[in-house]
């Protein structure tokens, strides 16, 4: 399962849990990755260790995901570390489960930084639109990624199929 060789990917929040695995994964499959973390440097070197034993190039980038400027940053270093990138996968997210009443702005506040200000802000490098129209085949590779048993646990999901054009 080499399908991502050459690639070079970066994965916001990619020190622990989730974020981790889908650093991992790119890297098993091939593509070099680069993780960002707010304050897990122990567990982010230990992801690039990971990687790197795997054969791959990687990079773990201390970048607070509500900051949108550190996000460019982060985003520009990662680039520059792997000669480009290919993938983003925004994994950075936050939460504020409370009752309405007892949730903050400040709250509020964090939860839009990192979930909507931040994705935009790794999403806005011009490196990551692909500079064409997609493929009817591009379109049709997700359609039966979805309809297969690697996307078991996908529902309900909207698909965005434009080459970050939107993003």
């Amino acid at each position: 399962m080499n399908e991502l060789v050459g690639k070079k990917s970066l994965v916001t929040g990619g020190s622990r849990g989730i974020g981790a695995a889908k650093a991992i994964a790119l890297a098993e499959r091939g593509a070099d990755v680069a993780v960002t973390y707010k304050s897990s440097a122990d567990a982010a070197a230990k992801v690039a260790k990971e990687i790197e034993a795997l054969g791959q190039r990687a990079l773990a980038l201390e970048v607070d995901a509500a900051d949108a400027v550190a996000v460019a940053v982060g985003v520009r270093r990662a680039a520059d570390h792997l000669g480009g990138l290919d993938i983003l996968v925004n994994n950075a997210g936050v939460g504020a489960i409370a009752p309405i009443t007892d949730l903050t702005l400040a709250d509020l506040d964090r939860v839009l930084a990192v979930n909507v200000r931040g994705v935009y802000a790794a999403a806005q490098i011009g490196d990551l639109a692909l500079d064409r129209f997609g493929t009817t085949a591009e379109v049709a590779a997700a359609i039966t990624y979805l309809a297969g048993p690697s996307a078991a646990y996908i529902t309900g999901t909207e698909l965005t199929i434009d080459g970050g054009h939107t993003a």
